[in-house]
């Protein structure tokens, strides 16, 4: 599958410059996809008689192409044929891809060869499950291992078989798998979980009873239904006239692929935002911490200061009292312990004194 880009400007002067058929022809797709093409990208075309007046010589007006506040190449799918092809949806454009890769094989075989080991143990589970209960009881399997969600009766079970095979292999060859948990199974892509079922048709009927009372009822189908996604929102792909379960494999395995990835991107982006919020929050602390680590600073600050003057005021006054003790009659043991005891204190008590453990003159020594 490769991808071919074309701007809008010579898409416009390929369609005026000839028919749209022939267009068509060049891209090797069908005229009213072209004419789509167009007119999604306001393209303008040459209205019905164009080209019969240019034919004959008349004179023409040709309409000029609208200017767009982006121009975005046009993006075609070309597939080894040659034959482009276009799909404004992402959902629809994948499909495309998927039915045209080599590597997958979409088509489901009437009956199965070689089985892969989970649809193996399916068969036989339910197989054994099929002797013991009835096909009512057998919708509701509970049994005591992990089995694909395969619920249909006998005559219906081969198909759903080689069509659950078939999901398999191709949802492997892709690089995913398939998962149970808690009694439900799910294709595992990206690292999300879509859960999946399938199941017999059954359609329900009212009616009123003898009394006048309004009853239902079940009646069994011939045809199969797929489910995907969690039971409040459910996708159902089941069989038609004009299509069977079978061909829708791609679309299936499409959409299942988006859900997954939508609901990666989104847990992407909770976990980015989460990382956001906390990296915030660090960042706030971290400002809340740096004005309490001011404040403290600050207030050490003043208190030092504090500090500094009580430390002085005090050896004034031990300086004051030194002299007095030394002038006069009361030089004892004790005033000299106290002017000790005292300076040691204005010494602790002084931020900027570096020697607090100073020994300072004893008794004797002054003697």
């Amino acid at each position: 599958m490769e991808t071919k880009t074309i701007s809008r400007q010579e898409l416009y002067d390929l369609v005026w410059a000839k028919p749209l058929g022939q267009v068509a022809q060049i891209f090797q797709m069908k005229d009213h996809v072209l004419k789509k093409l167009c007119q999604e990208h306001t393209i303008p075309l040459p209205k019905l008689g164009y080209w019969q007046k240019i034919k004959y010589g008349k004179a023409v007006q040709r309409e000029e192409l609208p200017k767009t506040k982006k121009e975005i190449p046009i993006e075609l799918l070309v597939d080894k044929k040659g034959e482009a092809a276009y799909f404004k949806d992402s959902y629809l454009r994948r499909v495309y891809e998927l039915k045209h890769e080599d590597s997958l094989n979409f088509e489901v075989p009437a009956k199965l060869g070689s089985m892969h080991p989970l649809v193996k143990r399916t068969k036989i589970a339910l197989d054994q499950w099929e002797g013991r209960k009835s096909f009512s009881q057998h919708r509701l399997y509970n049994g005591p291992e992990d089995i694909l969600p395969i619920h249909a009766e006998a005559k219906l079970r081969p198909r759903a078989l080689c069509f659950m095979n078939t999901l398999i292999v191709v949802i492997e060859k892709m690089g995913h798998q398939l998962i149970s948990e808690y009694g439900r199974c799910h294709v595992q892509m990206f690292g999300q979980k879509t859960e999946i079922n399938l199941r017999q048709k059954f359609n329900r009927v009212r009616t009123k009873g003898e009394h006048g009372y309004g009853e239902e009822s079940w009646v069994k189908t011939e045809k199969l239904e797929f489910m995907a996604g969690p039971s409040h929102d459910q996708k159902r792909w089941i069989d038609k006239k004009t299509m069977v379960l079978e061909d829708c494999l791609p679309e299936i395995v499409a959409w299942i692929e988006k859900d997954c990835r939508y609901w990666h991107d989104l847990r992407a982006k909770q976990d980015e935002e989460k990382q956001l919020r906390e990296l915030d929050s660090l960042r706030q602390k971290e400002q809340e911490k740096a004005i309490v680590d001011e404040k403290n600073k600050f207030d050490q600050l003043v208190k030092d200061m504090e500090d500094w003057e009580k430390a002085n005021r005090i050896r004034a006054y031990i300086t004051a009292l030194e002299g007095q003790v030394k002038s006069g009659s009361d030089f004892t043991a004790d005033k000299i312990e106290y002017i000790q005891w005292a300076r040691k204190k204005a010494a602790l008590l002084d931020p900027l004194c570096n020697d607090r453990d100073l020994d300072y003159p004893t008794l004797s020594k002054w003697d």
